[in-house]
């Protein structure tokens, strides 16, 4: 259990895991073979988008908003608790 001093400090929490959970390969992690996403497949922003959503799915607090492809990979926009924030994975 997590005791956090502020609510930025659990707000960059729940960012770090959001990462986490839209930059790992759905599938490759052991024991939850539903945790992660599937963004090498993703051609469009929609289809990104998708898979995000579905990565955040049993997350509380976080709804992923728009995807846009960067060089490296994707950037998302996240409204976690009602604020916008910014995630990016890379692949």
């Amino acid at each position: 259990m997590f005791i956090f001093e502020s609510e930025g400090e659990y707000c960059d929490r729940l960012l770090q895991n959001a990462a986490a959970a839209i930059s790992t390969k759905r599938g490759e992690f052991y024991p939850q073979c539903d945790y992660g996403c599937e963004l090498a497949g993703a051609d469009k922003s929609e289809r990104a988008l998708s898979q995000a959503r579905r990565a955040l799915k049993n997350a509380r607090g976080i709804f992923p908003v728009s995807a846009c492809e960067t060089q490296k990979g994707w950037s998302f926009s996240l409204l976690v608790n009602g604020v916008e924030r910014q995630v990016s994975a890379e692949l």
